[in-house]
């Protein structure tokens, strides 16, 4: 991939060296990353009925790149053997499903037990990436192709741990699903575009097929019966997790980042957000707060800063929005006051100008024996750091069906999105517990502002040529 930049300057490349080979490894209350750059290992992970198979991507041997049909071969014998297999390992994947503490708890007390899992661990940890064929079939609905690359049946047959897994369907959809804390989804979600374009695959120049016949192989646990009770309540909880998850996408084509910058005369990522404002207040009666990632890759090891999309300009506008007795002018001229103080403030977040990064720092600094800041528990505080809306954009791809994420809060909204030049992709998951929210409710009401705010737009440049 070539090095990346923006009209501002070059990006830090750093967070591509945490792609392959990493994993996430469970530790009470902190979890370490361990891998390395490059990495020295040659194999993958394969999940199949929560079997977990070691494949390859190189040669054991010789290290060299191994042809697509080997590697087919490879992933069709793991699910033949599947099929003959009598005896099945523990799924011992869904504890990567469950909360932290409780997966670092059995993490540890595998180890402990000795006999393969320490091989097994290791092998793990040292795939390079995780490949989830899921023995389902999906209907044709984008709606349930996010559910199956978030979560698959219930979280089964996944190791959420990895860095990136991609998920095959029966009847082959494919999904990645991402572990955010080794890098953003910016960096994997664009080599993995990269890979798209490259299809059909062709063989790499010295491709060759294995020389070691019986390479892949199956991986095992030594389980006791504090394992297998573990697991009933692992899959309970993460049944409870995932049937709480309400996803819903969107393929808005009626207009897109085209007529945004032609009629809306703003940026085309301010124009989103200003309409992610005005429907969740068509929805629900107020303002709230709204995260926006905001990328600080122009700095060395830069990760991302929050913009708070939220200010008095845009709850000025979309109040405004909302009155019959306010002309198209007036709520245009506020839309795009709106929009300058959003491009302001996304811009000083990307330039580390923003507060919440700092603020984290300085209250990771509070001890427990310290006595309560009353910053920190300042309601003021509280409130301004509820992210209602959890919110972030992505660059667009033709390749890419949906993109998303989870809600941060268990009243709000999580949403990815996109802008083509004709079209909006949008994905959005809050929780079914939530009486107040609904995915497919917030996706149809937004569908409508768009064509509200389009029209707003439209009336205001025709009454400005009068």
């Amino acid at each position: 991939m070539k090095p990346e930049s923006t009209r501002a300057g070059p990006l830090c490349m750093d967070q591509y060296r945490n792609i392959f080979g990493i994993s996430r490894i469970p530790v009470a209350e902190c979890d370490v990353l361990v891998g390395s750059f490059p990495s020295p290992y040659k194999h993958f992970m394969v999940m199949v009925r929560d079997q977990i198979y070691v494949a390859w991507a190189y040669d054991p041997q010789s290290g060299k790149r191994l042809t697509v049909s080997e590697i087919q071969r490879q992933l069709q014998d793991i699910a033949s053997h599947v099929d003959k297999t009598h005896h099945m390992e523990p799924p011992i994947g869904i504890f990567t499903g469950h909360h932290r503490d409780v997966w670092s708890k059995w993490h540890a007390h595998l180890v402990s037990l000795g006999g393969e899992n320490k091989d097994t661990f290791k092998w793990i940890d040292t795939a390079l990436f995780s490949v989830s064929l899921d023995d389902v079939a999906i209907s044709p609905s984008l709606d349930d192709h996010a559910r199956a690359t978030f979560h698959g049946v219930s979280g089964t047959n996944r190791w959420f741990d990895k860095c990136m897994s991609v998920v095959v369907t029966r009847d082959a959809r494919i999904g990645v699903n991402g572990e955010h804390s080794p890098c953003d989804a910016l960096v994997p979600a664009l080599a993995i575009d990269q890979a798209a374009k490259s299809e059909p695959a062709v063989d790499p120049s010295g491709a060759v097929i294995m020389s070691t016949p019986n390479a892949v192989h199956k991986l095992k646990w030594t389980v006791d019966e504090n394992i297998r009770n573990a697991l009933v309540e692992a899959k309970e909880f993460v049944y409870k997790l995932t049937s709480n998850s309400d996803v819903a996408v969107l393929h808005f084509t009626e207009y897109g980042a085209g007529l945004i910058k032609k009629t809306g005369k703003v940026s085309p990522d301010a124009y989103i957000q200003m309409c992610i404002q005005l429907t969740y207040y068509r929805l629900h009666g107020q303002c709230v707060g709204v995260y926006e990632t905001a990328s600080t890759r122009k700095y060395l090891h830069g990760r991302t800063e929050t913009c708070r999309s939220h200010s008095i300009e845009s709850h000025d506008f979309v109040e405004l929005f909302h009155k019959k007795d306010i002309s198209a002018m007036s709520k245009y001229d506020a839309f795009q006051t709106a929009c300058q103080a959003h491009v302001k403030t996304i811009t000083e977040a990307g330039d580390a100008h923003g507060v919440d990064r700092h603020l984290l720092g300085l209250k990771l600094m509070v001890k427990p024996t310290d006595p309560p800041s009353a910053f920190f528990t300042h309601p003021v505080y509280a409130q301004s750091s509820q992210w209602t809306l959890s919110t972030s954009g992505l660059f667009f791809s033709d390749r890419m069906l949906a993109t998303g994420f989870g809600a941060v809060v268990a009243e709000g909204y999580g949403m990815n999105y996109t802008i083509g030049d004709s079209i909006i992709k949008m994905g959005i998951e809050s929780k079914v517990a939530c009486k107040e929210t609904s995915s497919a409710a917030f996706r149809d009401t937004f569908s409508n502002v768009l064509r509200d705010v389009a029209a707003m737009c439209q009336e205001a440049a025709l009454k400005a040529k009068l």
